[in-house]
């Protein structure tokens, strides 16, 4: 008991001595990429609302629900029109919306398709039965401020551009090959 109540009085007397502690400040943690990276799969909603976050200043016009795409979102980002489109899996969105990474937009489709994890965003004017127009420096500008944030959130982009606005993913590494034997 003894033990209790000089625990008490040293802490009363620490308490009223005068000396005021300062306080350190903390380092707050920066965003990262990784930090930043949605769940997979994820919602065509936590997309928007986390590139409105990241100061995109992309306006939605309307959403609408389906079977696949789950969710499409019709919005505009710097007058340009902007699609963000949701499957239910990766392998979903590859089995609607296939295109490989580094080709070219065919007629009809917009200037931009990035696709990470379950998500395809579209960006920049398409025209039925036309193949896009070369961007010009102003949609290529904000092309690659979209793909920046798009990597920070999906994760590495497949693109189907005329000009490629996001990072190439990089190259499948070859598996080491075992040196044979030698003869002897």
């Amino acid at each position: 008991m003894l033990g209790l109540l000089g625990l008490l009085s040293a802490t009363l007397l620490a308490a009223c001595s005068g000396s005021v502690p300062t306080a350190t400040p903390l380092a707050l943690p920066t965003a990262t990429a990784a930090a930043l990276q949605l769940p997979d799969p994820t919602t065509a909603g936590d997309v928007y609302s986390a590139m409105h976050k990241q100061g995109l200043g992309i306006v939605a016009t309307n959403a609408v629900a389906g079977k696949e795409p789950l969710t499409r979102i019709n919005a505009t980002y710097v007058g340009q029109p902007l699609t963000i489109l949701a499957y239910s899996s990766d392998l979903a969105r590859a089995k609607y919306y296939a295109f490989r990474d580094g080709t070219k937009p065919g007629a009809g489709a917009p200037t931009y398709a990035y696709a990470g994890l379950n998500v395809v965003v579209e960006f920049g004017p398409k025209t039925a039965g036309k193949v896009p127009a070369p961007p010009d420096a102003s949609l290529a500008s904000s092309a690659t401020d979209l793909a920046t944030v798009l990597e920070g959130l999906l994760g590495p982009l497949d693109e189907r551009s005329l000009q490629r606005s996001s990072n190439a993913k990089p190259a499948p590494t070859p598996s080491p090959v075992e040196a044979s034997p030698s003869a002897s």
